[in-house]
């Protein structure tokens, strides 16, 4: 139901013709569009709930506070003003709690409690017509504060207003023969009183009305806004989908060596990126982790890209600095300033050798007899000069041996103290040398959620963790 009348105000912003400064329009305060005037009636009798109610509440004590008045000036006939008091502040009781059942007819409710606080104090100078009437010109006061502040329609609390004056006129001047003076002293009060209020309440609801339409056209932007981000969102939750399908689902099954991964972009998508390369000769496997800068949509493009090129580079895979070399020489030109980080090595299971080259990555961890080890290599980030050349380097890979590799989402994760996993992961990863490379990886991810104390980080996070179950013959 609420976006239909969104959509129903939208329909009427579009619809508007708006020039204040229009003669019928400075007389009368209404849009020209009959369907815009209903809408903002709807909406201004829904917020003048309050400020109705707060009216109708504070014209019941001022009309029983009289009652001391009357007291003092009419003891005689005290009963017939009690009775003329309680019969109309009963009617603006039962307009207070009309409200309630029909707040879309908050105008007439307004009008009809007005009609008899009038009445019944016309009926009130009959009896007190040797006394000044004071009390009427408080009685406007009211009737004033009920129109201009309750967002009544300013041409209504015109007309009622005129409307009372003349009937007071002729009732003090033609029935209760008052003097000219104190005539003349309660018009000047009367009249500036109305004159001040009702020019204050055209102000106040020519602005009020602006107000409607800016609110209108600001609920039109929002509305568009929402349904870009909603389309910009559903499109993002598609290319996390799709970065997924580029992301290896699960590990190689190669006997005597185990693997486990975690992978947690920053944002819906990012530029952390892996893969595992099945070479030609069974007993190889090539395993790729890279960094992307900066994150989100930019960075995942920039994945995507990494994914094609290594499923083309055919040759290339068989030699990491080869492959790193084509990498950098595809993308070259083609990230839009972005650059990346990586780093390729390949295990042989008949040899037990792990050779790999390094583009400027974070140098993987090796754990081996409760001890770490960085695999270092020289090489430059990826897409920011033409031809690059990579350095490789050749490890004997042992029983029992561990590799971590990692993007700097890992390291970098900082505390609320500022302090930087980095400073805590080589202890977590002694302490944790013994297990299996999953139960590791498990521990390794409880830390660094412990350490953050919370689940969103500042940068994409990638981790591969490979164990060396059993060596090759």
């Amino acid at each position: 139901m609420e976006g239909k009348r969104r959509q129903k105000r939208i329909l009427i912003v579009k619809k508007i013709q708006v020039n204040m400064n229009t003669k019928k329009r400075l007389l009368t305060l209404t849009f020209i569009d009959p369907q815009l005037e209903k809408e903002y009636r709807k909406n201004n009798a829904l917020k003048s709930l309050f400020q109705v109610r707060l009216a109708a509440v504070l014209g019941i004590i001022l009309y029983f506070g009289f009652l001391f008045l009357d007291f003092v000036y009419f003891k005689e006939i005290f009963s017939f003003f009690i009775l003329i008091r309680l019969l109309v502040s009963i009617v603006f009781l039962f307009c207070l709690l009309w409200t309630y059942k029909k707040p879309q007819k908050i105008e007439l409710i307004i009008m009809i409690g007005i009609v008899f606080a009038q009445t019944g104090h016309f009926i009130l100078m009959f009896p007190a017509k040797e006394i000044p009437d004071y009390g009427y010109s408080v009685t406007a006061i009211i009737i004033v504060f009920l129109f201009t502040f309750t967002r009544i329609q300013y041409i209504k609390a015109l007309f009622i207003l005129a409307f009372f004056i003349l009937v007071y006129e002729g009732i003090s001047i033609f029935i209760l023969k008052y003097p000219l003076a104190l005539l003349l002293k309660n018009n000047f009060f009367l009249l500036s009183i109305s004159i001040a209020c009702l020019l204050s309440g055209y102000v106040i609801e020519r602005y009020i009305r602006s107000d409607f339409i800016q609110s209108l056209k600001l609920e039109e932007k929002n509305t568009i806004i929402k349904a870009t981000n909603f389309q910009l969102m559903e499109e993002l939750k598609l290319a996390k989908k799709i970065q997924q399908s580029l992301i290896p689902a699960r590990s190689f099954c190669i006997p005597g060596i185990s693997i486990a991964t975690f992978y947690k972009p920053m944002k819906t998508v990012g530029g952390d990126f892996y893969d595992f390369i099945r070479l030609n000769d069974c007993c190889k496997i090539g395993i790729f982790i890279s960094d992307v800068s900066g994150h989100g949509v930019p960075a995942a493009l920039i994945t995507s890209m990494l994914k094609t090129l290594l499923e083309t580079a055919g040759k290339y895979r068989e030699k990491p600095s080869a492959l790193l070399s084509f990498v950098n020489n595809k993308i070259f030109g083609q990230t839009g300033g972005n650059f990346l980080t990586a780093f390729y090595g390949i295990y042989n299971k008949e040899t037990n050798s792990f050779i790999y080259a390094r583009g400027a990555h974070n140098p993987p961890y090796l754990i081996r007899n409760n001890q770490i080890q960085m695999l270092e290599s020289k090489g430059k980030m990826l897409g920011i000069f033409e031809t690059l050349s990579f350095e490789e380097q050749t490890i004997q890979l042992q029983q029992g041996d561990k590799i971590i590799f990692y993007t700097d989402g890992l390291t970098e994760a900082c505390n609320h103290l500022g302090i930087e996993f980095e400073e805590l992961l080589p202890a977590i990863l002694i302490d944790n040398a013994l297990l299996p490379v999953e139960e590791m990886m498990d521990n390794l991810c409880c830390h660094l959620l412990a350490h953050r104390k919370e689940d969103d980080f500042e940068d994409d996070i990638c981790i591969i963790a490979l164990e060396i179950n059993e060596l090759g013959i």
